[in-house]
């Protein structure tokens, strides 16, 4: 499959580390809907149990880096989870297949899976 033209482009690899979320998400009961073509500040959008998580999806392919999201884009992700009354939530795949999770307005509060 990765000699299949394009399977390592930015936006393929964008596609595979928001599907990592996703089945992250599903996984754990979610219903997981994914933005079309990954527009908007949100990648995914999660429901459950009246509980609304929007995602953003940050992915690296460099095993010793932690992806970047914008001050800018943090703060667009936290005020459409404000006016929405959903949990701002910023996910990072690491280019070691590790995950790591964290609310978008408190930064020190991270899960690594």
């Amino acid at each position: 499959m990765q000699n299949i033209k394009g399977y390592n482009s930015n936006k393929n690899f964008g596609l595979r580390c928001e599907n990592k979320i996703k089945n992250f998400y599903e996984n754990k009961g979610w219903y997981v809907k994914q933005s079309p073509g990954s527009f908007g500040i949100n990648d995914l959008t999660c429901i459950k149990k009246g509980q609304t998580h929007f995602v953003q999806v940050k992915g690296t392919r460099n095993p010793d880096k932690i992806p970047y999201i914008s001050k800018d884009d943090t703060n667009k992700l936290n005020a459409k989870s404000k006016y929405n009354n959903a949990v701002p939530i910023i996910a990072k795949v690491m280019g070691n297949n590790q995950i790591r999770i964290n609310n978008g307005i408190n930064k020190k509060k991270q899960f690594i899976y």
